[in-house]
């Protein structure tokens, strides 16, 4: 379920005021109209948002892969300057039988620790980290690939790192300053990763509910069950492409050193979509949890600093 406390700050400051207090400051308080209808209007977000996640539960889904989803997306040409929004949007849902809907990428975990089972309590606590825990650099990709748009931050996003691949093409005879001689390893790393937007703060926590432990939800069953299944669960995020739909950029990935003698050039690929819902499933693709993200809401934060800053400076 989504705070409604922390909805209702930005509404209020949305509606002009100044007040920062939660929704329990204000009951047996007369509202002005407008801050009311503000907070309706955060409600009505909010238990959309809550429905449509919810609305996963229960059914047999066929996540598609991070390649899969993106390949029908890779063959739409940027958006021209002569060419307006619609028309844009117009060709990409010709292009994509998908459209503006959205998709349902599977994501394998990497650390089944983070889906922590409670005997005592015979529940399994669903961590965020078992769906993101790793970095990647959106906005070093965004400056290699030459795009003014989307804006990422140097310091925190709302994004989830899907996976790299290395490929080992080769290798030479490299020399340092000091004239230590070593084999290099040329390696072609791919890496995948789903960007939403910059952070107005220093932490982007994915989900909505997720409180200072990274905990988002518990999902009951006896221990017998989570014995057999814990090892066979998958996760999967549902995501809303938005334009530009996705950035491709090529670069360094650092110098070798002696102690990590790596020549790595990086080709990422991005994918420019709200993170919807985070979906928890078993091994026949049942979805057994389905957890509320940021991208699920239609009210969003304020832009950063940051961001302001950058489009002030871009002409955006």
């Amino acid at each position: 379920m989504i705070r409604l406390g922390a909805s209702v700050v930005v509404a209020i400051s949305i509606a002009g005021c100044s007040a920062q207090s939660k929704h329990s400051a204000y009951v047996g308080t007369r509202l002005p109209a407008e801050t009311s209808a503000a907070l309706a209007e955060v409600k009505a977000d909010v238990d959309q948002a809550n429905k449509f996640c919810a609305s996963f539960v229960g059914r047999q889904i066929a996540p598609q892969s991070f390649g899969q989803a993106v390949s029908p997306i890779a063959k739409i040409s940027p958006k021209n300057e002569f060419e307006t929004t619609e028309q844009f949007n117009a060709r990409v849902a010709a292009v994509t039988s998908q459209g503006a809907e959205s998709l349902i990428i599977g994501k394998a975990i990497k650390d089944y620790s983070y889906l922590a089972y409670d005997a005592d309590r015979q529940k399994l606590i669903v961590s965020a980290y078992a769906f993101d825990n790793q970095n990647f650099d959106p906005w070093r990709i965004f400056q290699a690939a030459k795009v003014k748009e989307p804006v990422a931050s140097t310091m925190s996003n709302i994004d989830v790192f899907i996976g790299e691949t290395d490929k080992t093409v080769g290798s030479y005879i490299g020399t340092n300053a000091f004239g230590v001689s070593m084999r290099v390893r040329k390696v072609q790393r791919s890496t995948n990763a789903i960007f939403q937007r910059s952070s107005t703060g220093i932490s982007a926590p994915i989900f909505v509910d997720q409180d200072s432990k990274g905990v988002i939800g518990e999902i009951a069953m006896s221990p017998d069950v989570a014995r057999t299944l814990k090892p066979k669960l998958k996760i999967a995020f549902v995501v809303k492409p938005k334009a530009p739909f996705l950035v491709r950029a090529n670069y360094s990935g650092g110098e070798p050193t002696i102690d990590d003698p790596e020549d790595v050039e990086v080709s990422a690929t991005v994918l420019i979509a709200d993170i919807q819902c985070g979906l928890v499933l078993d091994h026949k693709s049942e979805v057994l949890a389905s957890y509320v993200a940021q991208g699920a809401r239609r009210i969003q934060p304020p832009l950063s600093a940051f961001e302001r800053r950058y489009r002030e400076a871009m002409g955006l």
